[in-house]
């Protein structure tokens, strides 16, 4: 910038809705609390994994009905475009992207079904059918490592996003706003 010159205020705008940001933290909150206190309480890990489960039918929901961003169309969308997003991003010439960058958007999927077979497997351990059944637990474990996977991608793809695209993504994950590039 000259010096003299105005400063050019930084624009910004809706780019993540509310009931997309309280899904998130709220998944995070439950998942995290389950995680923590499956061995020492049951009855709770089995309720926060009943939560788990509704937040993802109100998500699943609002991913067909709710905002033009909220949408898995969206998603999906996006997802279509990784071959060229991965081949910008090894010339590093990806750009900015107002909602789910192709990565950001297949993270997304992983996690909304890892997600719901974590919900399904631990359902189904506590019916008659599959109670101590130790090919249902260890798939039920398995999935919950995945999604510790998923999560650890997840966290190095938002930090890698917010330094190429100069954004604060958490803070956008709270207060909705991105600036517009």
């Amino acid at each position: 910038m000259l010096s003299g010159s105005p400063a050019v205020p930084v624009q910004r705008v809706k780019a993540i809705d509310l009931p997309v940001r309280l899904f998130h933290w709220l998944a995070v909150l439950s998942f995290s609390l389950a995680y923590l206190l499956a061995d020492q309480y049951r009855e709770l890990h089995q309720w926060l994994g009943y939560g788990l489960a509704g937040l993802l039918t109100l998500r699943l929901v609002w991913g067909v009905f709710g905002s033009r961003n909220a949408r898995f169309v969206t998603l999906f969308n996006s997802v279509r475009t990784l071959p060229r997003y991965l081949r910008q991003m090894l010339r590093r010439e990806e750009g900015y992207t107002l909602t789910y960058n192709p990565l950001g958007a297949l993270m997304v999927v992983l996690m909304l079904l890892t997600m719901g077979g974590i919900a399904l497997t631990g359902h189904l351990l506590t019916t008659d059918a599959y109670w101590g059944d130790d090919a249902m637990s260890d798939l039920h474990t398995l999935l919950i490592n995945g999604m510790l996977a998923w999560i650890a991608l997840h966290l190095l793809g938002v930090l890698y996003a917010s330094l190429r695209q100069r954004q604060n993504l958490p803070r956008a994950m709270i207060d909705g706003y991105k600036r517009t590039d």
